[in-house]
């Protein structure tokens, strides 16, 4: 018996396929295929599924990254807001102080103004009073000095 006869003989079901040095048996096809479907399942049980679930993982953290950034985002915009009422109100309390400073100090500075005035003018009242007591003063002893030399001269041509 030939190789070929012992093949036919032990195909299983009887059938086979004779194409000269190809020969098909359905056994084979069978057979290919339960180990086409034992490597898949073993594939997907260690390499597959442990790859799709690191995937899933980093998807997750991926986007519970992005939520908190977006949160992080929203909170930074409130709190640069509130900064800036903050600021403004700030600003406006500076200015507010400022202004009314500055009007208390012009204020102030014109009431010095006139106190230095009145005390210039009550000086300047109490100098003309001291000058003409002064100008009083230096006539009459002109006057006196006027009569003495009178006397003085009028005693000298009559002696």
């Amino acid at each position: 018996m030939s190789n070929k006869e012992i093949i036919v003989d032990n195909a299983w079901l009887g059938f086979n396929m004779d194409y000269g040095l190809l020969h098909l048996q359905l056994a084979t096809p069978v057979v290919v295929f339960i180990l086409l479907l034992i490597v898949i399942f073993i594939m997907n049980k260690l390499l597959f599924q442990p790859v799709f679930r690191t995937l899933e993982n980093r998807k997750k953290v991926t986007e519970n990254s992005k939520a908190k950034a977006a949160s992080a985002n929203v909170e930074i915009t409130k709190l640069r807001e509130e900064y800036e009422n903050q600021l403004n109100a700030a600003r406006m309390d500076v200015s507010d102080t400022y202004t009314s400073a500055r009007q208390e100090a012009q204020k102030q500075r014109d009431e010095l103004i006139q106190q230095v005035r009145q005390a210039g003018e009550a000086e300047l009242e109490k100098g003309k009073k001291t000058l003409v007591q002064e100008i009083e003063t230096a006539k009459n002893q002109l006057k006196s000095l006027t009569e003495n030399l009178a006397k003085i001269t009028a005693n000298r041509l009559l002696n």
